[in-house]
């Protein structure tokens, strides 16, 4: 099978997002949450997580990463 490679280049810089979004607590928004926070720039801030197995899994995998 032949492996594809794609790369994303920006030239412009992207603007701050200092938003707030409420949504309900779930497993999947949880971690998705998370891993947008791994990838952001600046504090992120989440509230109303949902207290599974999965997320603190998660949780602990991206400190091990160093987030």
């Amino acid at each position: 099978m032949l492996s594809k490679r794609f790369n994303l280049f920006n030239k412009e810089s992207i603007r701050p997002f200092k938003k707030v979004i409420k949504v309900d607590g779930d497993k999947s928004l949880s971690i998705r949450s998370f891993l947008i926070g791994a990838i952001s720039q600046d504090i992120s801030t989440v509230k109303n997580v949902l207290e599974s197995e999965d997320v603190f899994s998660t949780i602990n995998c991206l400190k091990k990463l160093g987030v």
